[in-house]
């Protein structure tokens, strides 16, 4: 386990449910592709929790860092 620091402040959080990677390829290309975020792009990060391994579909939230 490596513990990292998240800068404080506003994120918008992207949900990928489903297949693993593929969901989570087509979250980030949506991210990209989002021209009114206005983002930092000073702490975007994927948590991958409970819900990537357990029986349901898996899960990841992905956090992109996005001025308020």
């Amino acid at each position: 386990m490596v513990a990292k620091i998240i800068p404080a402040g506003s994120y918008a959080v992207f949900t990928a449910v489903g297949q693993h990677p593929q969901t989570l390829i087509k979250t980030w290309e949506h991210v990209w592709q989002k021209t009114d975020l206005n983002r930092t792009y000073t702490g975007d990060y994927e948590v991958y929790g409970s819900n990537f391994h357990s029986k349901t579909p898996p899960q990841v939230d992905v956090y992109i860092a996005i001025e308020k």
